[in-house]
């Protein structure tokens, strides 16, 4: 019974931590087409996106915070995505002479 509770505990913490991956890589996505509309705000468009990812990653955090049960995973897990859109979001935008 331990076994079913701790899994039924850690999906819980995957699901919402891989909607929040989602959201965040949407921002991502967006930003990289703003960016062609208007390739002279790159840097500001990362600025932009940085804080827009943070904003969202506390308030979701918040909201959420009584379903997640693991936080070491949650907060792992987080750290990889705002990692990983941060880096895509440089080396899209690095490609372009304004940047």
């Amino acid at each position: 019974f331990w076994f079913i509770c701790n899994t039924r505990k850690m999906t819980n913490t995957l699901i919402y931590s891989f909607l929040a991956f989602i959201f965040i890589f949407s921002i991502t996505v967006s930003v990289v087409r703003l960016y062609k509309s208007f390739p002279k705000m790159g840097i500001a468009l990362v600025w932009g996106s940085l804080f827009v990812k943070m904003l969202f990653v506390i308030s979701y955090t918040i909201a959420v915070r009584e379903y997640i049960e693991n936080h070491i995973i949650y907060a792992t897990f987080i750290f990889i995505a705002v990692i990983h859109s941060m880096a895509h979001t440089l080396i899209s935008l690095k490609k372009d002479k304004y940047f």
